[in-house]
């Protein structure tokens, strides 16, 4: 149905919302279904259906990469010191600049910011994924953290290194690396290898 496909809404140019709708318009590329992992392939309107609990379609552009919070139930409920990078790897390098303020005062008017940029890039069969140091600085800001790495891939990595260290303790389920990033000082660099 085509009225229902226009009930679609692009957040930012990596995110493709279909609200209240299993109908959806995907321009063309490699898209990915934000919340089972499913591929989908662009340029035609499609029918896809999504779960009960949530209220329509949400879709990732190739080459996304999306940081979150981690859930609170409440705004500054505890300091933001672990972040979840979703990374939808494409087939060109791709990144992605968070800027953040304290959200409370208009400081930032005054260039108190903080700018992380991640990054994705090809290395021959595998992936580089890096976490540049953070820029810049606002108040309250956390000087650790930590990050939770979901990367969509077609097959399981035969290995992954942290900053030159081989590690095990990563999951690869419904096409997706889950990996958690040690704590570490945001004024360093992480470098994280997936072959």
């Amino acid at each position: 149905n085509v009225e229902d496909a226009t009930k679609q809404y692009m957040f930012g140019r990596n995110l493709l919302v279909g609200a209240f709708t299993d109908s959806i318009y995907l321009p063309k590329g490699q898209w990915t279904d934000f919340f089972t992992g499913q591929c989908v392939s662009g340029g035609a309107l499609i029918k896809h259906p999504f779960a009960p609990n949530r209220t329509g379609l949400l879709f990732a552009r190739e080459g996304a990469i999306i940081p979150m919070q981690m859930p609170m139930n409440f705004v500054g409920e505890r300091v933001n010191d672990t972040l979840a990078v979703k990374v939808f790897p494409g087939s060109d390098d791709s990144s992605f600049t968070l800027l953040e303020d304290d959200g409370e005062s208009y400081e930032y008017e005054k260039g108190k910011i903080a700018r992380t940029r991640f990054s994705m890039q090809k290395q021959g069969s595998g992936w580089c994924f890096i976490v540049a140091p953070t820029e810049g600085d606002y108040k309250g800001m956390p000087m650790e953290r930590a990050y939770f790495l979901q990367v969509y891939l077609k097959s399981k990595p035969r290995q992954i290194s942290v900053n030159g260290r081989q590690v095990d303790n990563y999951e690869y389920q419904d096409g997706c690396v889950k990996l958690t990033l040690p704590r570490t000082n945001v004024r360093s660099k992480t470098t994280v290898l997936i072959r």
